[in-house]
């Protein structure tokens, strides 16, 4: 019927008096259930009895039916799939930058070194209180004694364990802790203070940083944090007993 235009009873359809080929009336590209604006304007007018107003999609997806004598992926296919990926790459890259966080930049190394020399400041007379007097953390000796009972063969687990240290007290730690002793263990007495109250230290600005980063920018007002938060009884007390609560 849409290639016999004498179906509309006018044997010479015309446009604004120009002829309209036939061909306009045979199946033309659907887009969501519809006929293209074009063709389906034109075609009514041309033979209203041929095409119905459809009521609009449900989904809003595009599909295309074949039209005879056109090969598929045609120039409309093609377009409509280059606008779809188009759409695609278009949500993907909001959502990637929505998720996208600002790189991380790193304050002035004079900053840093500022920001430490505050926070060593702070700290050395903590040091030297819990300290002097040839103190040695108590913890750190339970420590350093299961490394170098682990070095030897012998059983950290024993009921004579500690019976060396100034005040024996047993190891409750997991074997996998007693292993990771043995470093201690190997150590020299103030080597092993120096490197473990250090790697406290150190873990305490890690934190402070994590933790406090966004709002104190500025690495002096950290380093003054961390030096505070190591004033306090809890810090304080790991430092000077050589825990592992860091």
């Amino acid at each position: 019927m849409g290639d016999h235009p004498e179906a509309c009873g006018n044997r010479h359809p015309r446009r604004r008096g120009l002829p309209v080929p036939a061909r306009l009336l045979g199946p033309t590209p659907v887009l969501a259930g519809r006929l293209s604006l074009d063709h389906r304007g034109t075609a009514q007018r041309l033979c209203p009895r041929l095409h119905r107003p459809a009521a609009p999609p449900a989904a809003p997806l595009a599909v295309f039916l074949p039209v005879p004598g056109r090969r598929p992926g045609g120039a409309a296919s093609c377009c409509m799939s280059q606008g779809i990926s188009g759409a695609l790459r278009g949500a993907s890259g909001s959502e990637a930058a929505a998720l996208r966080r600002p790189p991380v930049r790193l304050p002035p190394t004079s900053d840093i070194l500022a920001g430490l020399a505050v926070f060593g400041l702070v700290v050395v007379p903590l040091l030297v209180l819990k300290f002097h007097g040839g103190k040695f953390p108590l913890d750190l000796a339970v420590y350093r004694e299961a490394g170098r009972v682990v070095l030897h063969g012998g059983d950290p687990y024993a009921p004579d364990f500690g019976r060396h240290l100034r005040i024996p007290l047993p190891f409750t730690y997991p074997p996998f802790a007693a292993v990771g002793s043995v470093v201690l263990g190997v150590l020299p007495e103030p080597v092993a203070i120096v490197a473990w109250t250090t790697l406290s230290l150190s873990l305490l600005v890690v934190m402070v940083w994590l933790v406090l980063g966004q709002s104190l920018r500025h690495p002096v007002l950290l380093g003054l944090a961390a030096g505070a938060l190591a004033w306090t009884v809890p810090l304080n007390e790991t430092i000077s007993f050589g825990q592992v609560n860091l």
